[in-house]
C-alpha cells in the first residue's frame, strides 16, 4: 500500500512538472536555452558597444516561452524586471510601439512562442568610460526564472542635448536613441515680444564642440533674434556657429519673438550638430498669432422683408465665447459657441461690427435670407484679411432640384500644395474627408451633395488645411451655369 502511494505521488509530481514552462531571455542566439538565477545574470551575456553617457542606448532582446520538459507546455505571462548598475541609470521598455517604465509584463505567450522587445538604457551624465553590467530578469509563477547580462560599454564622447526651459519650470526636450525632435507651440499676440530660453548641455564625459544652426525658418527673418550671453548671434546662427562645452556644463540661448511682425503662424527649426556635422538634437518651435479681436465693416444693408443673420463658426476642440459690438450705437451682445459648431443669430442692420473672440479659429459671415430661409445674398467683411493655411468655410447652401453647390479651392501660391478638406454637419459630426494635391495656380472643385451623410443631414461647414495659402469659396450652379456666390471667399 505504501509503495503504491509513493508511486502515485511520484507520478503526480512528474505530471505537474510537465505542465510548467519557463522564460528564456536571449539576444539572437546568445543565451538560448541557458538559464540564470533571477537578478544575478548567468543566462547569457552580451556587450553593447559605444554607449554614450547621458543618452538612451537601444538594446533589442527576445524572450521565449520554453517548456521545462519538451513533451508538454503551457501559456505564460512573464514579469520582466531590471537591475541597473546604480540608481542613477534610467531605462524603459518599448513593446509594440508603447513605452513602459519599471517592471514590465509580457503578453500571454503561447506554447513555444517568442516575443521581441527593445530596452533603452541611459548611463548618467558624465559616466566614466568603462563597462557596466545591466541585468534583465524574467520569472514565472513557479519561480522558474532566467536572467541575462548586457555589458554596457560607455565610450569617451561628448553628448549635447537641446531643451527649452519654460518660465513655469517645465523643461521640454528629450534624450532619445539617435535623433528625435522635441516641439513646442508658442501663441503670440500682436504688439508683444516674447523671450524663450533654450539650453544646450554636454551630458557626455569629455570636452566637445557643437554647432547651433537655424534651419529653414518659416518666419519672417525680422521677427526673431537669438542671443547668447547678451550677444546677438542671429546672423551667425543662420549659417551655423560653433561652441565648446566641457562635460557637465551648459550654455543658454535666448530667442526673442516679435508678434507684431508675424502675420499668422510659422516655424523655427533649431539644430545641434557635432564637429563632424552630424545632427545630434533638434527642436521645432511653432509660432501662432492669436487674433483676439477684429473689426468687420459691411456695406449698408436694406433688408425690407428679409432677415439679416450673423453666422459665426468655431471649429476648435473647445467651447468659445464671442462678443459682438455695434460700433454705430455701441450696443453689444455675448454669444457662446460650442466646439466645432456654429452660432446663427439675427441682427439689426449695421455697417460696422467689432467681433471679439477667445478662439483663434473664428469665421464670421453675414447672410440676408427671406422668410422661408432662402439665401438672398451673402456679405463678406471687405476689410478683413486673414493669413495662414487653416480655415473654416460655412457651407449654408440653398439647394433645389435644379441646382448644385460646389466648394472651390484655388492654390494661389507658387508651390505644389497638399490639401485636406474635412466636412462636418451642424452638430460638429464628422462626415467625410478628401485629400488631394494642387499644382501652383490650379484649382479643385468638390460637389457638395455628393458628400452628404448617410442620414441625409446637411453639410454645414468644411475644415481646410493646406501646406501653402489657398482661397476657398462656395458657388451654386443652375443648369451648369454659375449664378450665385452664396457663401464667401476667404483668401488666406
Amino acid at each position: 500500500m505504501i509503495k503504491k502511494f509513493f508511486a502515485t505521488f511520484i507520478l503526480f509530481l512528474t505530471f505537474s512538472t510537465l505542465l510548467i514552462a519557463r522564460p528564456d531571455l536571449r539576444i539572437g542566439s546568445i543565451g538560448d536555452n541557458l538559464y540564470g538565477t533571477f537578478g544575478l545574470g548567468g543566462g547569457g551575456e552580451a556587450t553593447l558597444y559605444n554607449a554614450i553617457a547621458g543618452k538612451y542606448n537601444k538594446i533589442s532582446l527576445t524572450i521565449d516561452n520554453d517548456p521545462d520538459n519538451a513533451s508538454t507546455t503551457k501559456e505564460q505571462i512573464y514579469p520582466v524586471s531590471f537591475t541597473p548598475p546604480s540608481t542613477e541609470w534610467d531605462y524603459y521598455i518599448v513593446y509594440k510601439g508603447e513605452k513602459y517604465t519599471g517592471t514590465w509584463a509580457t503578453d500571454i505567450m503561447s506554447d513555444n512562442s517568442s516575443l521581441d522587445f527593445d530596452l533603452y538604457v541611459k548611463p548618467p551624465d558624465g559616466a566614466e568610460a568603462v563597462t557596466y553590467p545591466f541585468i534583465i530578469s524574467a520569472i514565472e509563477t513557479n519561480n522558474l526564472a532566467d536572467s541575462f547580462t548586457v555589458n554596457v560599454n560607455v565610450v569617451q564622447q561628448s553628448n549635447f542635448d537641446l531643451s527649452l526651459l519654460l518660465d513655469n519650470g517645465t523643461t521640454i526636450g528629450n534624450y532619445e536613441y539617435n535623433t528625435t525632435s522635441s516641439s513646442y507651440t508658442l501663441f503670440v499676440n500682436k504688439n508683444q515680444r516674447y523671450y524663450l530660453n533654450f539650453r544646450v548641455k554636454n551630458r557626455g564625459n569629455i570636452l566637445g564642440s557643437f554647432i547651433i544652426k537655424l534651419v529653414d525658418s518659416q518666419l519672417p527673418t525680422d521677427s526673431f533674434e537669438i542671443f547668447n550671453d547678451n550677444t546677438n548671434i542671429t546672423a551667425a546662427a543662420m549659417s551655423g556657429k560653433e561652441y565648446f562645452l566641457d562635460n557637465g556644463s551648459y550654455t543658454d540661448f535666448q530667442l526673442k519673438i516679435d508678434g507684431n511682425k508675424i502675420n499668422y503662424k510659422g516655424t523655427i527649426y533649431l539644430y545641434i550638430y557635432n564637429s563632424t556635422l552630424q545632427t545630434v538634437d533638434k527642436f521645432t518651435l511653432n509660432v501662432s498669432v492669436v487674433q483676439s479681436s477684429y473689426i468687420y465693416k459691411f456695406p449698408y444693408l436694406n433688408s425690407g422683408n428679409s432677415i439679416t443673420a450673423l453666422i459665426m463658426t468655431n471649429y476648435t476642440d473647445s467651447q468659445g465665447s464671442v462678443t459682438v459690438k455695434n460700433l454705430i450705437d455701441n450696443s453689444s451682445k455675448d454669444y457662446t459657441i460650442n466646439a466645432k459648431s456654429m452660432a446663427i443669430n439675427t441682427i439689426d442692420n449695421v455697417t460696422q461690427l467689432q467681433i471679439t473672440s477667445d478662439s483663434t479659429i473664428f469665421s464670421p459671415l453675414l447672410l440676408v435670407i427671406d422668410n422661408s430661409y432662402n439665401i438672398i445674398s451673402s456679405i463678406i467683411p471687405y476689410n478683413v484679411e486673414l493669413t495662414g493655411t487653416d480655415m473654416a468655410v460655412p457651407l449654408l447652401v440653398n439647394l433645389d432640384n435644379y441646382s448644385v453647390a460646389y466648394l472651390f479651392i484655388s492654390n494661389d501660391s507658387d508651390y505644389s500644395n497638399n490639401i485636406s478638406v474635412s466636412f462636418f454637419n451642424y452638430n460638429g459630426k464628422f462626415i467625410s474627408k478628401k485629400i488631394f494635391e494642387l499644382a501652383k495656380n490650379d484649382f479643385h472643385s468638390i460637389k457638395i451633395p455628393d458628400i452628404l451623410n448617410s442620414d441625409n443631414s446637411t453639410v454645414y461647414w468644411a475644415e481646410i488645411k493646406s501646406s501653402y495659402p489657398v482661397a476657398a469659396y462656395v458657388v451654386n450652379t443652375f443648369y451648369n451655369s454659375f449664378y450665385k456666390i452664396n457663401c464667401f471667399q476667404l483668401r488666406k
